[in-house]
């Protein structure tokens, strides 16, 4: 929320969403579900929380692509 506005409000038409070296955020928002024309979150080198939360964005859409490049859910 940014003041008090939804994602969906904030960002209605967003296709792409990327975070790069992001180590101190510790999840991307649930609310980014709701946003129906999102088809991609690129995730590079953030934490396995951040990875994690991506994961479940595309599992609770079904539609959203992630592409993780970093080597956390490889060692």
């Amino acid at each position: 929320l940014l003041n008090g506005m939804p994602l969906v409000m904030i960002f209605p038409s967003l296709k792409d969403l990327s975070y790069k070296n992001c180590k101190d955020l510790e999840e991307i928002p649930s609310d980014f579900v709701d946003i129906l024309s999102l088809q991609l979150i690129e995730v590079n080198w953030c934490g396995r929380s951040v990875e994690g939360s991506a994961l479940n964005i595309s599992k609770e859409t079904g539609e959203v692509k992630v592409v993780i490049k970093s080597s956390y859910w490889r060692s």
